[in-house]
């Protein structure tokens, strides 16, 4: 699995991706089935499976006086990931600009993996 910091920019993505975002703070099995619907549309497209992910922690970056209990720290889910069917983990520093960039644009993706209450903004 690659580790990549910063999003992919627009025309250099190659094959494209099918993405996945969100906290992944702990890795339960609704997690593992994202991941898995992820990879599977990802070889059935041809493309990379891609997993965005943010640090800190978008509820501690909006609520930083009252942060939630760390499930995982960052390495321990490196560690996780590592064995889950993921061809790249894009990491992202959460902040002001961060929750503000056009997901599809940037990241060049072709398909985008979630759940529900994601894609109705909660």
């Amino acid at each position: 699995m690659e580790l990549i910091r910063r999003l992919v920019p627009p025309g250099t993505a190659g094959c494209g991706y099918v993405a996945t975002i969100g906290s992944y703070d702990g890795l339960h099995l609704g997690h593992q089935e994202l991941l898995r619907r992820t990879q599977l549309r990802a070889q059935a497209l041809g493309a990379r499976s891609l997993m965005v992910t943010f640090e800190p922690l978008p509820r501690e970056y909006f609520v930083p006086q009252a942060p939630p209990a760390r499930l995982t720290n960052f390495r321990e889910r490196w560690r996780l990931l590592s064995a889950m069917p993921l061809d790249v983990l894009c990491t992202l520093r959460f902040g002001r600009a961060t929750h503000c960039v056009m997901f599809g644009t940037r990241l060049a993706s072709s398909h985008c993996v979630a759940r529900p209450e994601l894609c109705e903004g909660r």
